[in-house]
């Protein structure tokens, strides 16, 4: 007769967490700097779940409790900024976010500047994490 040991503290059934899959322009002067700060925003909010950057081409995204973000930048100058988010939940569900400007006076937009955007856009989109967690 073999005797089997019950699991160890801690290993019972683990809960997959949740995945956010960020996508960010890639087109852009600083484009890493915005990603590092839109996926920093969404951490700050969302920190029970995983938080990483698409690869470039990769398909959508699916399955339970995985989430698809894209940044869209609507406009860009030297002194402005503008986007909106969007985002699908991995059964297909979709939202998306209002438009939030930054305005920069005396001076051009920096990356140092991208979490008070990224922030901005989070805060303006609160529905955005009842997605992919139902």
């Amino acid at each position: 007769m073999t005797a089997v040991a019950p699991p160890a503290a801690g290993m019972g059934t683990q809960r997959a967490r949740p995945v956010i899959v960020v996508t960010c322009p890639s087109e852009i002067a600083y484009s890493d700097d915005l990603c590092r700060a839109m996926m920093q925003s969404l951490a700050r909010v969302a920190p029970d779940r995983v938080i990483r950057r698409a690869a470039p081409g990769e398909a959508a995204v699916s399955g339970e409790g995985t989430l698809a973000v894209a940044l869209r930048l609507d406009g860009l100058g030297v002194d402005r900024m503008s986007g909106h988010l969007e985002w699908q939940d991995g059964d297909g569900a979709r939202g998306s976010g209002p438009v939030v400007q930054l305005d920069v006076m005396d001076a051009q937009v920096q990356p140092a500047m991208f979490d008070q955007f990224t922030d901005g856009l989070v805060k303006a989109s609160p529905d955005l994490l009842t997605f992919g967690s139902r």
